[in-house]
């Protein structure tokens, strides 16, 4: 069985209210040292509204409305102000917030600029403070620039005067600050002279005109570009040491200390130089006057614009740079040139000029004609004695020469016409360093006659002594006129072409002797054969009866040097052997005639002339 409890049990309800706590936030402007730092709360509470601000600035003041804006008394840029905000709801419900807030320092905007002349830029000294970037105003239109610290800055785009300069810095954080400094620009003088150029040992005048369009030009001074002390007046001359182009500067100071510098190249023209060749001609010479004259400066060629000659033999001048003329006797003449440059700078110059006479020249040769070769002897002048100074060149017409007094040559003719050489002699006579000279030439002097050239053939080639004994000789000289021929077996002819006939065989030398029409011989000789032959002839049958007709078998021929006759009977045993002149078989066997017709069989081995081998074999019929 189960007992069982009860519990006894009472309660009671009540309602609890829990309010929303706030959240406490702003915001607040970033702002530069002297301006006011407003605040915007952005404070919120669910399901209330709020009814109290307390704000602690961090400077030690305070405020309690909902938007305040503050003045700071310093700057704070890092870490800023810790600014406390504590708002409170309509149950009093309470929340806080702290925020660091910057109040930027300010820059310090400060530059020094100098005076100074139009040419030179004007130096700007930066002193400014706390500054990132930079806003620079030049006091004319369009003048501005960023630049950043000390720097220069040019004035020539606005000319000389007087001009503003305003300096706009800032910081990193906008913060901003403006300087100012007034600066006067000087008017710039402008360097220039006057020059005129001259030849070289004159004086060179160097002129100023210099001018400034406000005060006056009070100093010059001169450089003239070629290391010389330089000069402060304000016209000048200058010699210069050597002919040239110089770099020649002119450097004026106005009275405000401004100054300009002009260069300008002046020139020095080089004086010619007047040389020329010959000095020296032979009599009958058209000398070729060479105007040597040099008219440079440092290795740059100038301009001869006139040249006058003046011989010394009271002929015509000339004006031309390399004239001819012919003096017409030996002497010493005085010739002047005179040289005028394209700049008119002059110089002359006169040399002795020295005619000498010519020597003769005239020669006779020994041998003036033959056939080839022909050697004569030449004789200058008639004499071979030799004349003090002179010399001989010998020129013979046939590609050679030779220098000697009294040679001798020989000419040679290797064609088939006739050849003719003309010889020339020039005498040479010796003045020193000068030489003169005559040349004569005979033409047509030497005549050299050609050589026949002697040649033939024969056909046929190949002569036999039995078939072809006979040969036909070709004649085929060169320019022959006659003909001798000596056939190498004693018989002779003077045909142009001739036969003959060989009656044995051998080697025969064959001479052929021609003459051309101008008297010059020439001879060849060769060697022809006559083959010897062979041949050889062998019966079929022959009937040894006794009657004297046809009793033998033998064969015979000619061109035959060994023979060796057999005979066989039909069972192939030999019955008769014989060499030469036994090869003759009489139709006996073994001594004995042989009683009826038969069939012999032979073999014939024959060496020939030739040292060549033969064999024949057939068959003879005995016939009884």
């Amino acid at each position: 069985m189960v007992v069982g409890t009860s519990t006894c049990k009472d309660s009671i309800n009540k309602t609890v209210t829990v309010y929303s706590n706030p959240v406490a936030d702003f915001d607040a402007d970033s702002v530069c040292f002297g301006d006011q730092t407003c605040f915007l709360d952005k404070s919120m509470v669910t399901n209330s509204v709020l009814t109290a601000w307390q704000w602690d600035f961090g400077d030690g003041t305070n405020n309690n409305t909902n938007g305040p804006c503050h003045a700071y008394a310093s700057a704070n840029q890092a870490p800023g102000y810790a600014i406390k905000l504590v708002v409170t709801s309509a149950q009093g419900c309470k929340d806080s917030v702290t925020k660091n807030i910057p109040v930027y320092t300010l820059p310090t905007a400060s530059f020094t600029a100098t005076d100074e002349c139009l040419n030179v830029a004007s130096s700007i000294t930066d002193n400014s403070v706390n500054t990132s970037t930079y806003q620079w105003d030049y006091g004319f239109p369009g003048a501005n620039s960023n630049t950043s610290g000390t720097h220069t800055y040019s004035f020539l785009n606005a000319g000389a005067g007087n001009y503003t300069i305003e300096l706009v810095t800032t910081t990193q954080y906008g913060c901003t600050d403006t300087a100012t400094q007034n600066v006067t620009i000087h008017p710039m003088p402008t360097a220039d002279f006057n020059f005129t150029n001259v030849c070289d040992g004159l004086a060179l005048p160097l002129n100023d005109a210099s001018n400034v369009s406000t005060g006056v030009i009070t100093g010059w001074e001169w450089f003239y570009g070629d290391q010389t002390p330089n000069g402060n007046t304000q016209n000048a001359t200058h010699t210069y040491a050597n002919c040239g182009k110089y770099n020649a500067s002119l450097v004026v100071t106005s009275d405000n200390g401004c100054t300009d510098t002009i260069t300008k190249q002046v020139e020095v023209y080089p004086n010619p130089v007047v040389d020329f060749t010959p000095t020296e001609v032979c009599l009958g010479t058209n000398s070729q006057f060479n105007d040597l004259t040099n008219l440079s400066c440092n290795g740059s060629p100038g301009v001869i614009a006139n040249w006058n000659w003046n011989f010394g033999d009271n002929t015509p001048t000339s004006g031309a740079q390399n004239p001819n003329h012919n003096y017409a006797a030996p002497n010493v003449y005085n010739t002047t040139l005179i040289v005028t440059s394209a700049n008119g700078c002059i110089d002359s110059i006169t040399k002795p000029v020295t005619v000498y006479d010519n020597p003769p020249a005239n020669f006779v040769a020994d041998n003036l004609d033959g056939c080839t070769p022909v050697c004569t002897n030449f004789i200058p002048n008639g004499s071979t004695g030799g004349v003090p100074g002179r010399t001989y060149v010998w020129n013979f017409g046939d590609g050679s020469s030779t220098s000697s007094n009294g040679p001798s040559h020989c000419y040679t003719n290797d064609g088939l016409t006739v050849k003719k050489f003309g010889v020339t002699l020039t005498a040479i006579q010796n003045y020193g360093t000068k030489q003169c000279s005559t040349t004569v030439t005979q033409n047509n002097l030497i005549t050299v006659y050609p050589l026949p050239i002697a040649n033939f053939t024969w056909s046929p080639n190949v002569l036999n002594v039995f078939y072809a004994p006979e040969a036909e000789f070709t004649d085929l000289s060169k320019i022959p006129a006659t003909w001798s021929w000596d056939f190498g077996d004693g018989d002779k002819a003077n045909t142009q072409n001739p036969t003959h006939l060989y009656k044995d065989s051998g080697n025969y030398i064959v001479w052929l002797y021609i003459e051309s029409s101008y008297g010059c011989k020439d001879s060849i000789w060769k060697e022809l054969r006559v083959e010897p032959d062979y041949a050889i002839f062998i019966p079929n049958t022959f009937t040894p009866d006794g009657d004297g007709d046809n009793d033998f078998f033998f064969p015979k021929g000619y061109g035959i040097e060994d023979m060796k006759l057999m005979i066989f009977d039909r069972w192939g045993e030999l019955i008769f052997s014989g060499e030469n002149g036994n090869a003759i078989w009489d139709g006996k066997v073994k001594g004995k005639s042989v009683g009826k017709t038969d069939v012999y069989v032979y073999r014939l081995d024959v060496k020939d002339v030739r040292e060549e081998y033969h064999t024949y074999i057939g068959k003879v019929t005995l016939l009884k």
